[in-house]
């Protein structure tokens, strides 16, 4: 009985990924602001596209840094070309996608274009948002499951590295699976995920049989 306590007191919740914040993330040091941003187009009559901020990581608010820089920075329109998006799906008639900027120590306006640039601006992993932001950065996270409010997360430490485990629900006519799901991961402190390895499923209510 006391081992499981003692195991059971080592984790500790992970918040979802847009309740952290700038002191939440170590950016390196040339690094002042990132700030991601989702486009998502969806056919009704016509198509219909809404960007939106999707989260920050930041030493200080945009503003700080000057009316100028922080009006050119807002102004960087998005892309949907592949160099550019860090992430990117759909179904049916709606598709989303994911760029990102940065803002360095100069005032040099910076896009990322690749998840690992995304990481790099945190990189070496050493707090739980920044180890939240490499799942999130792979979709595996509560941004990319089909039933947002069933994603729920954790995690201990051992060593530098972080063991997280989620628990989600997901639909197979969006992602190709279908179930509620239990996985275990390991972040490590260079920003790699390694053992991640799946510890239960069961079917939903819509769901075929489970494997």
């Amino acid at each position: 009985m006391g081992t499981v306590l003692c195991v059971s007191a080592g984790w500790h919740p992970l918040k979802p990924m847009t309740d952290y914040h700038g002191e939440d993330f170590h950016l390196k040091p040339s690094v002042a602001y990132v700030e991601l941003r989702r486009s998502d187009t969806v056919l009704l009559k016509e198509y219909k596209t809404k960007v939106k901020r999707a989260f920050i990581m930041s030493r200080k608010s945009l503003d700080s840094y000057g009316v100028k820089t922080a009006k050119a920075f807002r102004h960087i329109p998005m892309s949907s070309k592949k160099r550019y998006k860090l992430l990117s799906g759909g179904y049916g008639f709606s598709s989303w996608y994911y760029n990102g900027f940065m803002l360095d120590t100069h005032g040099k306006i910076w896009r990322l274009e690749t998840v690992k640039d995304l990481i790099d601006m945190v990189a070496p992993i050493d707090t739980p948002a920044e180890a939240k932001l490499v799942l999130w950065a792979h979709k595996h996270a509560e941004g990319f499951t089909t039933y947002k409010d069933s994603y729920s997360a954790k995690y201990r430490k051992s060593g530098q590295n972080y063991i997280i485990e989620e628990h989600y629900a997901v639909d197979d006519t969006i992602y190709g699976e279908c179930g509620v799901y239990t996985y275990r991961s390991t972040v490590t402190r260079s920003g790699r995920i390694t053992h991640r390895k799946r510890i239960s499923k069961r079917p939903v209510k819509d769901c075929g049989t489970s494997d």
